[in-house]
């Protein structure tokens, strides 16, 4: 069956099967009906999470918009705010805006959307052993060496001397305070955690204790001495491939890690 040949109604029973299907849908207003007929259906299955594809950035923010107003959960996959091959870096908002979505996707949620155009899909991401890998996880009463705080900055957290947007962390004696999916607040004694609190960026004044805290990646290069070592190898296969000399490969390495 072609994924044009196929109605709401039809693709409805069929996720009432539990089958796999395609359906095009005209508007992102549809979509937003067809998921709330989706939601409110005890007959279906909800359990695994759906994703819409939209052609550009313009229809998934549309998507995203829509269902807000139907007070749907939705995750919106941003795309990079720079194009291919400028020699730099996305922002840290989008980074971490993509790095939430990330998260979201390894925690099993029901009746959870995913939105993505299609170029934000086919963007390269973190892999997931990795992700779940370098996320940290902070609990009272841990013991914290002073390596933490270049892990941090490994995994795309900017130091600053006050937090106030995602991504960003300050170590101000015996606190920490760091921007993640939330902002919270680690206060040691010595090096052991000895509380841990979520704060208000604008007043930076401390709200809520919790026992734990979850700290995951907030780019999608994470630097380690395996990731670079990895790509030192795969630099000088591609470097011997395009008959460069050893000796002005290792310069230009050197020139890349400084």
């Amino acid at each position: 069956m072609k994924p044009n040949e196929i109605s709401d109604h039809n693709f409805l029973n069929l996720l009432k099967e539990g089958k796999v299907c395609a359906d095009i849908i005209s508007s992102t207003l549809g979509a937003a009906y067809f998921i709330c007929d989706i939601f409110n259906n005890p007959k279906i299955n909800r359990s695994k999470p759906i994703l819409f594809v939209t052609s550009d950035k313009k229809e998934a923010l549309s998507l995203a918009k829509n269902l807000d107003f139907f007070n749907i959960p939705n995750n919106l996959l941003p795309e990079f705010d720079i194009e291919p091959y400028l020699g730099i870096y996305p922002t840290l908002e989008i980074l971490y805006k993509r790095s939430k979505v990330f998260h979201e996707a390894n925690v099993e949620h029901e009746n959870m959307v995913f939105i993505s155009s299609l170029k934000a899909l086919i963007q390269k991401a973190i892999p997931k052993n990795v992700f779940v890998k370098q996320t940290i996880r902070f609990r009272c009463g841990q013991e914290i060496d002073e390596e933490i705080y270049q892990k941090l900055e490994n995994m795309g957290y900017v130091p600053s001397f006050v937090v106030e947007r995602p991504g960003q962390f300050a170590k101000r004696g015996c606190i920490l305070d760091i921007f993640s999916k939330t902002p919270v607040r680690i206060e040691f004694f010595d090096n052991i955690i000895e509380s841990i609190r979520s704060f208000d960026p604008k007043t930076l004044k401390s709200i809520e204790k919790t026992k734990e805290a979850e700290i995951i990646p907030c780019r999608e290069i994470v630097i380690t001495d395996e990731s670079r070592a990895s790509a030192s190898t795969v630099f000088q296969k591609e470097m011997s491939k395009r008959s460069i000399s050893m000796h002005r490969a290792s310069n230009i390495l050197n020139g890349i890690v400084a």
